[in-house]
């Protein structure tokens, strides 16, 4: 995790936005795309049974299946 975090600065997330991802569901600073990306991350690093078919469907009105596939990969990854 520390290392995917330093990664994200690196990579140009604000510094506010990297602070404020507890918040995310409330935070004005994350998208509705962001919100639902990170709701499902949470889900399915957690307890993959948490990633109901409704988080899926909402994932898939922001996210195309490739770009899907590539939030699935990270999360198997770590």
């Amino acid at each position: 995790m520390a290392h995917s975090a330093g990664a994200s600065l690196r990579l140009g997330i604000p510094e506010e936005k990297f602070d404020a991802v507890w918040d995310y569901r409330t935070s004005p600073l994350f998208t509705e795309a962001e919100r639902v990306a990170i709701e499902f991350t949470v889900a399915a690093s957690s307890q993959p049974n948490d990633v109901t078919d409704e988080l899926f469907s909402r994932l898939k009105r922001h996210w195309t299946d490739g770009q899907i596939v590539e939030i699935v990969g990270v999360i198997a990854l770590f």
